[in-house]
């Protein structure tokens, strides 16, 4: 199988969900929804499947971890996070640094998180390699990472000049590295492992 290219949605990605709707009427959505705010549209996508909420978990365990020792913040969706005004995204893992901690609010991070990371899926694939990802990158979110259950890849970007570089891209087996969090490291093979 194919890597997914950042520039195009393969074929097997569907558009998203969008309905256009006022910030306000976001806002009013009930606790818990599934729902993003973006470019005047509510995007909605059904709850993963099993294998997406499988490497959402693993990856929060070894994130989990790391923030008990480093005074970092993860979460795991569905969290609101408020890149600027009337943009709220709901990445599938989200890790805020302590030198970050002062954007944690009630209702969930309001500025660029340190790392994001996104498990692709056909509902989701096309917004996460698209809008989502020009969104991190004008926020400022340092690092970006992209899970793709299917082919057991994990793609690394990382900021740099207001844009995203790839620093590298894993399959299967493998040390997976973050640039943004020092001494972070987890083997790929351990995010798609099934319970």
């Amino acid at each position: 199988m194919s890597p997914i290219a950042l520039t195009a949605p393969p074929p097997r990605v569907t558009e998203p969900v969008r309905y256009p709707a006022s910030f306000e009427a976001f806002q009013a959505l009930p606790e818990g929804t599934r729902a993003q705010y973006l470019d005047g549209h509510v995007h909605m996508s059904p709850a993963p499947l099993l294998r997406h909420q499988d490497v959402v978990q693993n990856l929060y365990r070894a994130l989990f971890a790391y923030a008990a020792e480093h005074g970092g913040y993860v979460a795991v969706a569905p969290i609101d996070v408020a890149l600027a005004d009337e943009l709220v995204v709901q990445p599938d893992v989200v890790y805020v640094a302590a030198d970050r901690r002062d954007r944690l609010a009630e209702r969930g991070v309001n500025g660029a998180p340190t790392l994001v990371a996104e498990v692709l899926s056909p509902s989701t694939a096309y917004l996460d390699l698209s809008r989502k990802r020009r969104a991190y990158e004008e926020a400022g979110v340092e690092e970006y990472w992209l899970l793709d259950p299917g082919e057991q890849s994990v793609e690394v970007l990382v900021a740099g000049d207001g844009a995203f570089r790839a620093a590298g891209r894993v399959y299967e087996r493998g040390a997976v590295a973050s640039a943004a969090l020092a001494g972070f490291e987890v083997e790929a093979a351990d995010l798609f492992l099934r319970p």
